[in-house]
């Protein structure tokens, strides 16, 4: 009865927010527009935060139509219509046909199989932890999890080891800050794809694939790097078992024609997605680019759909890709996709207020390396108390506003964020993969958690901080 009465006063909390807040006076430069649109987004934040996903950001786009010379009609339209939310879609469909295919399990096992690990317990740490983040990267970050969970769960029982172990602890939680941030390795996730779609509508910027991949490997992988650093040098668990044995994780990795086949189509997608933004004097690069992601997207989904194994039966059904697409986070990605552009429009005054409030940054002779300093800190630290959606949503209009007037590229910063929102960790509520961790009580407790997720959050700030500096700058 508690939670049922706390749930409907934050559903009236953002109520009031969505449909009072336009009756405040409006603080120069803001306009009353500005205003309605603020109380819009402070009331879906608030709902989504607090209540739910899917109805805060279907009423936030209802409510949009009735925004300036906007039309309910036309905020649709614009939302599920757009390039950024038909992209997630095709690509989630496509990634679920090589989820599917059975190939995640293969790749992981392959690489923790290794023989050079035998003896060597952070090599052992090294090969799960990167076999989760490659699952998670080129296919699918639950998947990634469960597979090298199990594996870690062999291993640690082949050693004797049980949650009393903390080696084995800390090998269930690095799986999964190892596979969160190969969800963050490449544009084609799904918070990456909406990131540099609010930066894209709002300043018609965006980061092609290669310069992502630049900065946004180096720091995902090597905060993947860092937790074995971290466990090894500062946690420093009991060891002596491994590192006594002679044992070496095996398992059958061969891969059937069918998933040969499957492989090829990722290496295709890739070659399509990497290629026309690097060699860009290429005729080739000229025609995908003409094409565009999208259409790569659905015509290789729709290749996959059209393929036949030998025995006749079809590579995929469109039933069981589609069954991938995660609809409510298609929801929210809507929502940010239509408020980004009407935050920032001119009619609003939110730009300008922005910009009169980042004014002591610009004239300051670090503005810009605080700024990026504040972003990045902001994305980490927040994102382990919200949902890391909501923090993109909230982070990326910021930068969309101040980016260009301080000197900063917005591409870097949406690519920086997109990636540190990701690191999630502290809270059940920051994201499907922190709430695995914390209901995996059989293997690791609240108290390691809470204990360990701070000391790896804080790494990965200060190597964020250091390579957007360093590649960032370069590359954007």
């Amino acid at each position: 009865m508690k939670e049922t009465a706390k749930y409907y006063i934050n559903v009236l909390i953002s109520l009031i927010f969505v449909f009072c807040f336009r009756f405040i006076p409006a603080p120069a430069p803001i306009t009353e527009q500005g205003m309605m649109v603020i109380g819009i987004f402070i009331g879906v934040i608030w709902g989504l935060a607090t209540c739910d996903v899917v109805w805060p950001a279907l009423l936030g786009m209802v409510c949009l139509g009735f925004v300036g010379e906007n039309t309910v009609t036309g905020v649709f339209a614009s939302a599920f219509g757009s390039d950024t939310w038909l992209l997630v879609v095709f690509i989630v469909a496509f990634i679920a046909v090589i989820t599917n295919a059975g190939i995640s399990d293969s790749i992981a096992k392959w690489i923790c199989g290794r023989k050079f690990a035998k003896g060597r317990p952070y090599m052992v740490m090294f090969l799960i932890l990167t076999a989760a983040y490659v699952v998670s990267a080129f296919c699918s970050v639950t998947p990634a999890i469960f597979i090298c969970w199990e594996i870690s769960y062999v291993v640690c029982r082949q050693f004797g080891y049980s949650i009393k172990d903390k080696y084995a602890r800390l090998l269930v939680m690095g799986v999964i800050v190892a596979a969160e941030m190969g969800q963050s390795a490449f544009p084609f996730k799904a918070i990456a794809v909406s990131a540099m779609g609010i930066l894209a509508k709002a300043t018609g910027e965006t980061a092609n694939f290669a310069a992502f991949c630049s900065l946004a490997i180096p720091i995902t992988y090597g905060i993947t790097l860092l937790f074995v650093a971290v466990s090894k040098y500062i946690i420093r668990p009991d060891v002596s078992a491994i590192e006594k044995s002679e044992y070496v994780y095996s398992a059958d990795t061969k891969l059937s024609t069918y998933q040969k086949q499957v492989v090829v189509l990722l290496v295709v997608f890739f070659i399509l997605m990497f290629v026309p933004s690097t060699f860009t004097s290429l005729k080739f690069s000229a025609i995908c680019k003409r094409i565009g992601n999208t259409a790569i997207c659905a015509l290789l989904l729709g290749l996959s759909l059209l393929l036949r194994k030998k025995d006749g039966t079809p590579f995929a059904t469109f039933g069981d890709t589609i069954k991938a697409v995660p609809w409510s986070t298609m929801m929210l990605v809507a929502f940010n996709i239509v408020m980004s552009a009407n935050l920032t429009a001119e009619g609003t005054g939110v730009k300008a207020a922005v910009t009169t409030l980042c004014e002591p940054l610009m004239n300051s002779g670090f503005g810009s390396a605080i700024f990026i300093i504040i972003m990045i800190v902001a994305a980490a630290v927040l994102t382990n108390f919200l949902a890391n959606m909501i923090v993109a949503s909230i982070l990326i209009p910021i930068v969309a506003t101040c980016a260009s007037a301080i000197g900063v590229s917005g591409p870097m910063m949406a690519t920086v964020i997109s990636v540190m929102v990701g690191l999630a960790l502290f809270l059940p509520c920051c994201c499907p993969q922190a709430a695995l961790l914390h209901g995996n009580d059989e293997w690791i407790t609240a108290k390691d958690i809470y204990k360990w997720s701070p000391i790896i959050v804080f790494a990965g700030i200060v190597l964020a901080i250091v390579l957007t500096f360093t590649i960032g700058m370069l590359v954007f």
